[in-house]
C-alpha cells in the first residue's frame, strides 16, 4: 500500500473514529469541557549526532583510516534512469591522506530491521541493489563475487528535516577493478543528518 492510499484511508476513518468516541460514556470527572481541543503529542526532530565504530581492515589485518567529512543526501536516485527514493552517505577526507566509504539504500525497496547478505545484486523491477556498501580507493564493493557476510539495516528514515540512519556490518568487500582483493568490514554506524535532497 502506498503512502499516498495510506494517507487517504486515514482521512476517511478519521469522522468514523470521532463518531464512535462521542458515543462512549465519560469515564470519569474530567470529560474535557473547558473548550480545549486534545492535540496529538508531537516529537521534535532528532538533533544530529554520529555514532561510528565500522572498522575498514585490509586482507592482512591492517586498520584503513577512513575520512571523517561527510556528504549526505536523500531524494531520487539517478531522477530519469531508476528514479527510487535512495539515502547516500559518503564520508571522505578533505586532504585526501585517508580513505573513503559510501553506503546507499533503496528506502522504498527495503525495510528497517532487514539484513542483507552479500554479494548484493538487483532484484527486478530494481535496477540497483536494495544496498550497496563501496570504499573507493580499489572500488571495494558489496556487489562482487567474492563479497559475503550481511549488512543489517536496523533503521532509517528520510524525514522532513532530518534523514537518520542505523546499520551494522560484518562483511567482506570485493574490488571491482582487482579481482580477488578483498578487504573487511565491521561494526555498527548510526547518524542523523539534516535532510538534504540528492543533487540532479
Amino acid at each position: 500500500m502506498t503512502a499516498t492510499r495510506l494517507h487517504v484511508l486515514r482521512r476517511c476513518w478519521i469522522p468514523v473514529l470521532l463518531g464512535l468516541v462521542m458515543l462512549l460514556p465519560a469515564c470519569g470527572g474530567d470529560d474535557n469541557r473547558g473548550g480545549h481541543p486534545m492535540t496529538p503529542p508531537t516529537s521534535p526532530s532528532p538533533s544530529p549526532f554520529v555514532e561510528d565504530s565500522l572498522v575498514f581492515r585490509t586482507a592482512g589485518g591492517t586498520v584503513i583510516e577512513m575520512g571523517d567529512s561527510a556528504i549526505t543526501c536523500c531524494g531520487l536516485y539517478d531522477p530519469g534512469f531508476i528514479n527510487e527514493r535512495v539515502i547516500r552517505i559518503m564520508y571522505y577526507d578533505t586532504t585526501l591522506q585517508k580513505q573513503s566509504w559510501m553506503i546507499e539504500i533503496l528506502v522504498d525497496a527495503t525495510a528497517e530491521g532487514s539484513v542483507h547478505t552479500l554479494p548484493t545484486h538487483p532484484v527486478p523491477p530494481h535496477a540497483v541493489p536494495y544496498v550497496t556498501l563501496f570504499a573507493h580507493f580499489g572500488e571495494y564493493s558489496s556487489s562482487e563475487e567474492l563479497a559475503s557476510g550481511t549488512i543489517a539495516l536496523n533503521s532509517f528514515e528520510c524525514g522532513a528535516t532530518t534523514t537518520s540512519v542505523d546499520f551494522s556490518v560484518d562483511a567482506t568487500l570485493e574490488s571491482e577493478t582487482m579481482h580477488g582483493s578483498t578487504i573487511t568490514v565491521g561494526g555498527r554506524f548510526r547518524a542523523v543528518y539534516p535532510r538534504t535532497e540528492c543533487p540532479h
